[in-house]
């Protein structure tokens, strides 16, 4: 009798271990695989929006006369700076690596130009004169991905171009360079492989822009911290 009940015991235990072995099976086949990190970045992205660059001094000098004994005789003393302003930008890029992407961008605005006189030799009282410019900014470049496979996308990037002013109506057209380093990330908001973007998302930056010749006229090289925000369209 007790022998038939240690058999029912070791056959009752076996079956067990059999249903458990089958579920744990089921479950191995049912259960998802591991999702492993892509690339979310596409393969190409255009990005709009508005940026806000601030403003900077320009040049500044005296106005002189030259004396009969050879020396600077000082009329009057001159100053010229470009005001804070909103420009619109855009950019296209194009990913050559899973960090690595190319890039073309234009940036249009209307800054004010203000030209201050001010020390005048017969005492005039101070003046300043304003003109609003149209600007235009081609620039090639490249940016780095910092954190590849990640949905927050921080990024460094570099560009260089060219620089064209025209100042009211149109009467004078100045040239100049300007490059720009900085970085920031994007999110994507909507991923959507049917529809016509890969990916929709939100892109912030904070870049340095150095700028030479153009409305400044002595030829150095100016600084302007600038900040964007962009909607970004993958596809």
């Amino acid at each position: 009798m007790i022998a038939a009940l240690r058999l029912a015991r070791l056959r009752a235990r076996s079956g067990q271990a059999r249903t458990i072995c089958v579920i744990a099976g089921l479950l191995s086949i049912a259960a998802p695989a591991p999702v492993q990190a892509q690339d979310v970045a596409p393969r190409m992205e255009v990005v709009v929006g508005p940026r806000w660059t601030a403003g900077l001094n320009l040049a500044s000098g005296d106005a002189n006369e030259l004396t009969s004994s050879g020396g600077d005789f000082r009329l009057f003393s001159t100053s010229t700076t470009l005001a804070r302003a909103t420009s619109f930008d855009a950019r296209f890029s194009m990913r050559v690596t899973q960090r690595l992407r190319v890039l073309v961008a234009g940036t249009y605005g209307k800054p004010t130009l203000r030209i201050s006189v001010n020390n005048d030799i017969e005492n005039a009282a101070a003046i300043t004169a304003t003109e609003r410019l149209q600007q235009y900014a081609v620039r090639g470049g490249a940016s780095w991905l910092l954190v590849a496979g990640s949905r927050f996308a921080p990024f460094v990037v570099g560009e260089v171009g060219y620089l064209r002013e025209l100042h009211d109506e149109q009467t004078l057209v100045q040239a100049g360079r300007v490059i720009e380093i900085g970085g920031g990330a994007t999110y994507p908001l909507v991923s959507n492989a049917r529809g016509p973007f890969e990916q929709v998302g939100a892109r912030v930056d904070v870049r340095a822009v150095l700028r030479s010749n153009g409305a400044a006229l002595d030829g150095g090289i100016h600084a302007a911290p600038a900040v964007g925000v962009g909607l970004s369209l993958g596809f």
